[in-house]
């Protein structure tokens, strides 16, 4: 992070054996993460990447850290997470080296903010949704939560479905829970602005993992009116490109209002699922804006990444920022459960969304038994 538009050079100090001195290199690109222009006003979002020099291009360093000069002491040092292939986990199944892989997806949310609210029983919601769209895992950042929040944490942790890291943002930034609430409806550019590093950190640390890494909100579901399940959608995806490679794939955003009413085949479901109850929206397009879409990162090419897109790739020179492929909705959108609707829907038309409706059994049975397990009944 800088307030400087252009941070001086630096280099990396590349660590193999802490009883050694480190091997160094130069910083060899500065990309700035934030599709919002360079502002001295705000902490900004760096990136430094450093080739490993030949003598240890076929090693793994354990840590980096960075320094003015080659020799000079650094005050930091960042482990090293990660390797030169891609886990199992990346497959679904069992890769045979015959067929072409089915990759597995996993998903990057937000650092969780609910302190004042107590968001367990759409979060659980949520969870239980991706999972049964063959989400693989979910990686979560964590400020300061509900204690009923922090339980459901707890619980998916245990399970082994969420991965979380705590997160504190920098100073002069408050993380006091209520001032920063206060500060991010205040100061929304500084904090989209922030966003962008546990994103980055988050498709970054995971790339190993998973070559297709998508992100969304907890508000946030994708419909899928043709496919099962996301793998099967970036199988459909990677099929009909024809050999193209994107960095990533867009899926609009359509609002599914907080004010619909539940309509006849979901009213005897309780009240505690959220997505499910939710089953009608506008039925007018008004076109593709990529403020509103979220992104399916490929992560054989993304490096830095915002909210809805990627803003610095590899192997793609001034073809990178917000350059997605499009999908259309009637292939896959992202439903984002927010908003009222109010005399809009009285007024144009609606239409009523069923797609995510195939799992419902599965997400009922699973989101009434962690609720009982939980004891949040």
């Amino acid at each position: 992070m800088s307030q400087r538009e252009n941070p001086d050079s630096m280099w990396c100090q590349l660590w193999f054996d802490a009883r050694n001195a480190p091997v160094v290199a130069r910083v060899a690109d500065v990309d700035h993460i934030d599709y919002q222009g360079k502002d001295p006003g705000r902490q900004m979002p760096f990136l430094f990447t450093c080739p490993l020099p030949a003598p240890v291009a076929h090693l793994v360093p354990s840590a980096v850290s960075l320094a003015p000069l080659p020799c000079r002491p650094a005050g930091n040092a960042l482990k090293v997470v990660g390797s030169r292939e891609r886990a199992s986990s990346a497959f679904v199944g069992e890769k045979d080296g015959k067929n072409s892989p089915a990759w597995s997806v996993a998903v990057c949310g937000p650092a969780l903010y609910y302190y004042n609210e107590d968001f367990s029983d759409r979060l659980i919601e949520w969870l239980e949704t991706l999972r049964a769209m063959g989400v693989a895992k979910v990686f979560l950042y964590e400020t300061d939560v509900a204690p009923k929040v922090s339980q459901v944490l707890r619980h998916y942790e245990a399970d082994g479905f969420v991965r979380t890291l705590p997160y504190s943002y920098p100073p002069p930034y408050p993380n006091h829970p209520v001032t920063r609430w206060i500060w991010r409806h205040l100061e929304p550019t500084k904090m989209f602005s922030q966003e962008n590093i546990f994103f980055s950190d988050c498709v970054l640390r995971h790339m190993h993992e998973y070559r297709f890494i998508a992100h969304f909100d907890p508000d946030e579901v994708p419909i899928l009116p043709r496919h099962e399940s996301l793998p099967g959608l970036v199988a459909d995806l990677l099929r009909s490109s024809s050999g193209s490679i994107y960095p990533a794939y867009g899926l609009k955003m359509i609002n599914i209002y907080d004010d619909s009413l539940p309509t006849e085949e979901v009213r005897d479901l309780p009240p505690f699922l959220w997505v499910l109850r939710h089953t009608t929206r506008l039925k007018y397009d008004d076109g593709y804006l990529l403020g509103h879409a979220k992104p399916i990162f490929d992560m054989d090419l993304v490096r830095g990444v915002f909210s809805h897109a990627q803003v610095t790739c590899v192997n793609m020179s001034g073809m990178c920022s917000n350059f997605l492929k499009r999908i259309r909705p009637t292939l896959a959108y992202v439903g984002h459960f927010k908003g009222i609707c109010g005399e809009t829907c009285h007024k144009k038309k609606i239409r009523t969304e069923t797609a995510h409706l195939r799992y419902r059994e599965t997400i009922l049975r699973a989101v009434t038994a962690v609720r009982e397990k939980l004891q949040l009944t």
